[in-house]
């Protein structure tokens, strides 16, 4: 919670400077889908993605890679490569650092609940503040 309190503000400032136009642009958009997002996010986008790119990479290929670290690079790659569907830089980079985060909360708690609690937190920040802009699959052309 502490580091979703801390990203919050971060990202607010960072759209600020970088991208004011994209400012909280899913409530601004449809509050309808910002706040089925609440519900759906959870469990359709965040709860998948940790039980492949935590629970199942780092379980399946543990004696493929018998180094943490290595594991986590491939966590984290795998998982930025997933959004490149969106079509953007952004979503990929964003991802892969995100995904720094989330490998930490797995391999210190071994708990996807956790992880994916944190990820929809996550999730949930940047669809509000408007970083969600660039993974909102509506947008691809």
């Amino acid at each position: 919670m502490i580091r979703a309190l801390i990203l919050a503000p971060l990202l607010v400032m960072t759209l600020i400077v970088l991208n004011s136009g994209i400012l909280f642009y899913h409530p601004k958009e449809s509050l309808t889908v910002w706040f089925s997002l609440w519900v759906i996010y959870p469990l359709f986008s965040a709860l998948p993605q940790e039980v492949i790119y935590r629970t199942f990479i780092f379980k399946r290929y543990k004696s493929l890679l018998p180094n943490i670290n290595q594991r986590v690079i491939l966590s984290c790659l795998a998982f930025g490569f997933l959004h490149i569907v969106f079509r953007n830089w952004q979503a990929v980079v964003l991802s892969i650092l995100a995904s720094i985060i989330f490998c930490n909360t797995y391999v210190k708690s071994k708990s996807v609940f956790l992880v994916t609690l944190e990820h929809s937190c996550f999730g949930l920040i940047a669809y509000t503040t408007g970083i969600g802009y660039y993974f909102d699959s509506s947008l691809i052309s």
